[in-house]
């Protein structure tokens, strides 16, 4: 029974440990309403699609644990005239302190529209959280 007991801690030990702020990737937290803070996403998938009314960003972005809530995105693409290169911001949320999550990974899958005209033939880069997609329209 002690054996049994001991393995028990332990193993919630290590749940708690992977589930803590070390676990998400590295982003400045930033204090969200509600004791939570906001972090950057890991990307699992990220690929640009022909959508009915243009292009969109389909991205399948990670919840690290039980704890983690999808927050929402920014984009920056005003500057694609010039530079080519559309910036998506995927977000989750945290509870602040020490609380124990649920060790299971989650995941997101959304289409993120591209609102703007793309020339045809001329190579446009995306990056979500750092992960780069080069397409050509």
């Amino acid at each position: 029974m002690r054996v049994f007991l001991f393995s028990s801690l332990a193993l919630l030990a290590l749940a708690l440990a992977a589930c803590g702020p070390g676990a998400v990737p590295a982003a400045t937290p930033t204090p969200l309403p509600g004791e939570r803070y906001a972090v950057d996403a890991p990307i699992d998938e990220a690929q640009v699609v022909r959508t009915g009314e243009g292009w969109a960003v389909r991205v399948v972005s990670g919840l690290p644990s039980g704890c983690a809530r999808y927050v929402g995105y920014q984009m920056d693409a005003a500057r694609l005239e010039t530079s080519r290169l559309v910036r998506l911001r995927i977000t989750n949320s945290l509870p602040t302190g020490e609380v124990a999550c649920t060790a299971i990974y989650g995941m997101v899958e959304a289409l993120y529209p591209l609102p703007l005209t793309l020339t045809p033939g001329t190579p446009v880069t995306v990056e979500v959280n750092g992960t780069r997609v080069v397409f050509t329209p």
